[in-house]
């Protein structure tokens, strides 16, 4: 028998499987929202080149979200040394978070990625930081530190509080990332406390609600057959989840309001289609407006100058 020490994160998870009823809970709630919002393209389970975010990994257009997800029975509070420091023969939580976003940037380097830790715990406010700050808690550092610089945009130099400096060098030093790499790192790591597990409703309000209901605990119930099955399945594309759930019809567009092009006959416009992509991929944001007059090609070139973009596209 092997030794549970030497197990990868991702077989341990196939070998524990019947103990994790909760992140699967939570892993169908994201990705029913993902397919409910049309970017989903693929998932992967118990990961194993995810590292320790292993739980269910996401892809989306030029993104990767991977997620650790720990519930507690009775949920409790969670505080700054549960982050930091290394528990039971395993890294500290923040290393394991660093480790697999490492991980999962050599594996998807053109796309961005984002992980989190998933808690039904609630930040600490009973703990006392290093720090002149009043309050010193956990709460108070997620609140005035962390969280500010997390949705900060990339594009702005960060600020650390004077008086948290001390244990933002602490957190960073925990999770073995040098000082560029942790700067990238916290506005790619989330780290989401409360989130509780779905709790069926006994009498749905709406269909809506019962559908959903009823999508949670078939989803729930199929995550960890997957799992645990011989064939060691991991990659899922949008389109296999949907057939293994049964599920194609249900999500299929039946219009999907993409205008015929005769590739026989259309001559693309250049200068417009190159002036199209450059607003797209160079404007902050607002509108753009193609004009012209009746069957002067708007449409056709719109759909073929879209069609090879990275971009959500709502037709």
């Amino acid at each position: 028998m092997a030794n549970p020490a030497t197990l990868s994160p991702a077989a341990g998870e196939r070998r524990a499987v019947g103990g994790y009823e909760p992140q699967y809970r939570v892993s169908t709630e994201l990705i029913l929202d993902e397919i409910l919002s049309e970017r989903l393209e693929w998932i992967r389970v118990a990961d194993p080149t995810a590292g320790r975010v292993d739980d269910i990994v996401i892809g989306t257009v030029g993104r990767v979200d991977a997620y650790q997800i720990k519930n507690h029975r009775f949920g409790g509070t969670f505080t700054f040394r549960d982050l930091k420091t290394p528990q039971d023969g395993a890294p500290s939580l923040i290393a394991q978070l660093a480790d697999g976003w490492r991980k999962c940037k050599r594996e998807y380097p053109n796309h961005r990625i984002v992980v989190h830790l998933v808690t039904n715990q609630i930040p600490s406010v009973n703990d006392s930081l290093q720090t002149n700050r009043s309050p010193k808690h956990f709460a108070a550092f997620l609140s005035q530190c962390w969280n500010p610089i997390n949705i900060s945009a990339k594009s702005k130099p960060i600020e650390v509080p004077e008086d948290w400096e001390g244990v933002w060098d602490d957190l960073r030093e925990s999770s073995g990332l040098t000082e560029d790499e942790w700067i990238q790192f916290v506005r790619d790591c989330n780290l989401e406390f409360g989130r509780g597990t779905h709790t069926p409703q006994t009498s749905p309000v709406d269909l809506e609600s019962q559908f959903r209901k009823e999508d949670v605990e078939k989803l729930a119930s199929e995550l960890p057959k997957i799992v645990a099955d011989p064939q060691g399945i991991v990659h899922l594309t949008r389109h296999e989840l949907l057939n293994h759930m049964d599920w194609r019809d249900r999500f299929r567009i039946r219009n999907s309001r993409r205008f015929p092009v005769d590739q026989r006959l259309y001559q693309p416009i250049t200068v417009t289609s190159q002036a199209l992509v450059r607003s797209i991929e160079e404007l902050p944001g607002g509108y753009v407006a193609l004009l012209g007059g009746p069957g002067t090609g708007k449409s056709s070139l719109l759909t073929e100058t879209i069609k090879d973009l990275q971009v959500r596209v709502v037709r």
